[in-house]
């Protein structure tokens, strides 16, 4: 956690400072999977993806019979 700290602060800083324009304009070229993408549909699927593996790791613990935390308000 320690170490990633410093990382989840930079990218919450740099998202932050993101306008329409941004999210709509700048493109993601991935040319080693032939992919283009709008940075507003790279960041959604940012998201998305860290949904599926928190709701992967909830399940673990569940199944393991360890407290989990609560995540919600």
């Amino acid at each position: 956690m320690e170490f990633s700290q410093k990382y989840r602060a930079d990218f919450l800083s740099m998202i932050t400072n993101l306008n329409e324009s941004d999210l709509e304009n700048v493109k993601i070229e991935r040319n080693e999977v032939g992919q283009s993408k709008k940075l507003g549909d790279y960041l959604n699927r940012i998201a998305y993806h860290e949904s599926a593996h928190t709701g992967q790791m909830l399940n673990y613990l569940r199944t393991f019979g360890i407290e989990r935390p609560q995540i919600w308000d």
